[in-house]
């Protein structure tokens, strides 16, 4: 895809870029992704982003949890399938997208306690930090983005365990509140001509 376009739902990923396999990893169409396996597709092409499908499969780019397209809390065992999937296909599990964001930290927006504890035992870092400087458990923790409010108790207290368990402290990784990030993803001004990410607010300012 080689512009963004608008179609008045609500949506955090850069399509730009996007590969059908990256659109269908974003959904965690199993079905899809292993046809289009077979017809050639390469799993590993991210978007203009640098966001891969490993990202968007674990929860990276997800505007509300239940909202998106397999990311209601009964898809999570077809989500963890998807990230397997992945991974065994030699996708990187501490890849960056441009943003700094990891597949553990999509892993925290989606609320999936299944796949952080499988991307850790594949060694995920836990303090991987964004552009933001959130870490996944920053993000479980509670943040806010997409224009609300959200948090995941129960991943953050698990993350808080597995970091807990190999001496990484959360001392100092809340977030203060003062950030929205994204929260103008469909205001044009947030994107130059082309539909490209222009540079989100840095942490600790108060977006306008």
């Amino acid at each position: 895809m080689r512009r963004d376009f608008r179609d008045g739902y609500r949506n955090r990923l850069n399509r730009i870029g996007a590969t059908p396999f990256l659109l269908a990893a974003k959904n965690v169409d199993t079905e899809i992704m292993k046809m289009l396996l077979a017809a050639g597709a390469d799993p590993k092409t991210p978007n203009a982003d640098k966001t891969t499908a490993l990202m968007v499969a674990a929860g990276v780019d997800i505007w509300n949890p239940g909202e998106d397209g397999g990311s209601a809390p009964g898809f999570e065992p077809e989500a963890l399938e998807a990230v397997k999937m992945l991974v065994e296909l030699g996708l990187d599990v501490n890849a960056a997208n441009d943003r700094g964001e990891t597949p553990l930290h999509g892993a925290a927006y989606r609320g999936a306690n299944t796949i952080v504890e499988y991307l850790v035992s594949k060694g995920a870092k836990l303090d991987a930090k964004s552009t933001q400087g959130w870490t996944p458990w920053t993000i479980a923790n509670g943040v806010f983005y997409s224009l609300f409010f959200k948090e995941q108790r129960e991943t953050a207290n698990l993350l808080g365990t597995l970091m807990a368990d190999r001496g990484i402290s959360t001392a100092g990784m809340a977030d203060d509140g003062r950030t929205c990030f994204d929260c103008g993803r469909n205001d044009r001004i947030r994107r130059d001509a082309e539909g490209n990410r222009i540079a989100q607010p840095a942490p600790g300012t108060t977006p306008r």
